[in-house]
């Protein structure tokens, strides 16, 4: 019964707060409290549901049981009352505050009864300062249409794998969603569940644990297809025969609301990869890892520009400060940028329909740093240094910029396709 107990609070305390939960830290709130009642327990009782009263607003629960190491002594004909202070503790109250550790400081008779006086710690859910929404990215399943990579079989299982790492990664680094990591989701309820058993356990550990359970938004999918082709082409005057691959993964997600069960954003969508986007080698999990690693990009990139689309941070001349940068945003890219207007709202239903987007230009991305990036102004009709507000102006992506190895690979292949021509033109001039 007591580690069921302690069950029931972990669940109740996640269900109870699940809107807030997940964004929140637990602090311990130091408070003495002082309550009567007709037995020494119960004054003590009243006084821990008193200390709970003062960090929260609401009383402890009748049914509060707690294990404490106590002695009792006799000196002069009166009674002297003392407990000490002990982790092993097992309460059960009101879902925001609960007892990590107390010490009767007194229990002196009064009236009828007995007044007691404590000394508590109460755990208390503190609203984290980051606005951030938690997300749970849950494993990719799979389709029925087999994988295959250079002409051979490749393991649907892993390649959901990997896409699902590349996922969790692109989401985290863009720093829109605290990403709560739900791959070894079972092997982490079995360790929670140690803990929770375990009766030396704080509840403050127990809130936690409460803590990294619920998720307010969640990322579900499907990986459909996954393939990645070569050929060659033997050209004369060259060793080397041409070699050009072609990738292709087409993938199915929702984004749900926890709280509602409502489907935020969902997509199907077919990514494709060509030559200087694919690297070399021949290893198949390489470069299946690197072909699911840009996919991956893709769909992060086009499932936050839904939900959480770049804003302009800050201005200063011709370059502006944007609110996102890691792996997701590229040096080179090319966005639109436009001015938040009116909300607009369907006529039917009267559901928001977001806000009216006026053009305004293109920028430029010139540097990207971890938390944040720079763009360049391009051509504007407005002037936006003077009109900056917060959350005025929105950027879409208009064309994608590409990695320092992607450019590199790139260059190698228009010279060698310049070699081509040459030698063609050589070939023609001979004939």
């Amino acid at each position: 019964m007591r580690h069921l107990s302690r069950i029931i609070v972990v669940i109740g305390i996640a269900l109870a707060c699940s809107s807030s939960l997940a964004a929140d830290e637990v602090k311990l709130v130091p408070v003495t409290a002082s309550a009567w009642g007709a037995s020494k327990s119960e004054a003590i009782k009243a006084a821990l549901g008193e200390a709970v009263a003062q960090v929260t607003g609401r009383a402890i629960a009748a049914e509060t049981s707690m294990q404490t190491k106590s002695s009792e002594s006799v000196e002069n004909d009166t009674e002297s009352y003392s407990r000490e202070k002990t982790t092993s503790q097992n309460v059960a109250e009101s879902y925001r505050g609960l007892v990590d550790s107390y010490e009767v400081i007194d229990v002196i008779a009064s009236g009828s009864g007995w007044e007691a006086s404590v000394s508590a710690r109460v755990a208390r859910l503190v609203a984290s300062k980051s606005k951030r929404k938690p997300l749970a990215i849950f494993p990719f399943t799979f389709g029925r249409e087999a994988f295959a990579v250079l002409g051979q079989h490749f393991d649907s299982a892993e390649a959901s794998r990997l896409f699902t790492q590349a996922v969790v990664e692109k989401v985290t680094s863009s720093r829109r969603f605290m990403v709560v990591d739900r791959e070894f989701l079972d092997v982490a309820q079995k360790e929670a569940s140690l803990v929770v058993d375990n009766p030396m356990v704080p509840m403050s550990r127990l809130m936690e644990i409460a803590n990294t359970v619920v998720a307010e938004y969640m990322v579900v999918g499907q990986l459909e297809g996954f393939t990645i082709v070569s050929q060659k082409r033997e050209l004369k005057g060259f060793d080397q025969p041409f070699v050009t691959r072609q990738a292709n993964v087409s993938v199915t997600y929702r984004v749900i609301d926890v709280a509602s069960n409502q489907v935020k954003y969902a997509g199907t969508d077919v990514f494709s990869f060509a030559n200087d986007e694919i690297a070399g080698g021949t290893q198949s999990v390489a470069l299946a890892t690197t072909v699911l690693s840009k996919a991956a990009e893709r769909l992060s990139e086009t499932m936050l520009d839904a939900i959480y689309p770049i804003l302009v941070a800050g201005v200063s001349g011709e370059r502006l400060t944007l609110n996102q940068g890691g792996d997701l945003v590229k040096r080179g890219s090319v966005y639109d940028i436009y001015r938040y207007g009116e909300k607009i709202f369907d006529p039917y239903s009267r559901e928001s329909l977001g806000r009216e987007e006026i053009p305004v230009g293109t920028v430029t991305i010139s540097e990207v740093r971890p938390k944040m990036s720079f763009a360049i102004l391009g051509d504007v009709e407005e002037d936006i240094e003077t009109d900056f507000a917060p959350r005025k102006y929105v950027l879409r992506l208009k064309k994608r910029g590409v990695s320092s190895d992607a450019r590199a690979r790139s260059e190698s292949h228009q010279a060698a396709k310049q070699r081509i021509s040459d030698k063609k033109a050589e070939t023609d001039k001979d004939w």
